[in-house]
């Protein structure tokens, strides 16, 4: 910050320590910052303490860049005031939007997309949690391997929880990832499973596949998503996919939903780093 002069400062988040720091000399030398969203949040009333203590619904930083609409205006409805919103898009799935995806059918392929620690707080970290985590990769395992799917898991990077271990122990077809691109995993998968939520159900409905959740965690309310992914109880999966494989209509009734999501979420789809570069280069802040 001494050494180099800096017109703008964009952040992915104001939480560490790192970011701490920067905002404080930022302020100091009257350089704008902008907090930038980079996932799929839980934008649910239920959530908003936490969305503050995590600094989703920004203290600090000057601007937010928002990813469309709904997140704009989850931060009104949360006092973030709207003259510093800058609603532009993510600059994260342009790619994919450039990219023409097939909706052609791997039937057999599904793609289980799993967190063990998602969202990181006390009440995840408990030992009935970390039950219902493992309770719940062991089912999905029994059960697609019962129905013939081949079944593929990929972990959030540098999260594991034995999912290896409880895969193989069931069926040793199953293949485990803990790292590595999950793109190439969802474009040769024909439904895509998360547990609870994950921004690779926003990448999944891009590239023209069928997602749903499992929830395993109930005390973070509903986001808006959940209005266009559909949420499933492990134990009413096994009949859900036998209804899913039994019906065509249903896999395009999912990608019609997740389409229907993406025009609503994410503003400027094909355009968003152009916006960006826009506001990077006005001289008004």
């Amino acid at each position: 910050m001494k050494k180099h002069s800096f017109s703008k400062i964009i952040l992915l988040n104001e939480s560490g320590m790192t970011e701490q720091i920067i905002i404080n000399y930022a302020k100091q030398k009257h350089i704008p910052t902008f907090q930038m969203q980079h996932g799929l949040y839980f934008d649910s009333d239920e959530n908003i303490p936490e969305n503050v203590f995590q600094r989703i619904i920004p203290q600090t930083s000057d601007y937010f860049i928002s990813w469309g609409n709904i997140f704009t205006t989850y931060l009104e409805k949360n006092h973030f005031n709207s003259n510093k919103i800058k609603t532009l898009g993510s600059i994260f799935f342009e790619n994919l939007f450039e990219q023409n995806f097939s909706t052609s059918k791997n039937l057999n392929n599904i793609l289980l997309a799993c967190d063990p620690l998602a969202f990181n707080r006390f009440y995840d970290s408990l030992f009935n949690q970390k039950e219902e985590y493992r309770f719940t990769i062991e089912k999905i395992c029994k059960i697609t391997s019962k129905t013939n799917n081949k079944l593929t898991i990929k972990t959030h990077p540098q999260k594991n929880q034995y999912e290896f271990e409880i895969a193989k122990k069931i069926n040793p077809d199953i293949e485990v990832h803990y790292s590595g691109d999950i793109q190439h995993l969802i474009q040769f998968n024909d439904l895509v499973i998360v547990t609870d939520l994950s921004t690779v159900i926003i990448e999944s409905m891009i590239m023209q596949k069928p997602v749903i959740s499992i929830r395993i965690k109930d005390h973070y309310g509903k986001p808006e998503i959940f209005n266009y992914c559909e949420q499933i109880d492990i134990d009413s999966l096994e009949s859900w996919l036998k209804s899913y494989y039994s019906n065509p209509n249903k896999r395009n009734e999912l990608i019609s939903k997740g389409n229907q999501f993406l025009k609503i979420y994410l503003k400027n789809q094909s355009n968003s780093s152009d916006e960006l570069l826009k506001l990077l280069e006005e001289n008004q802040f």
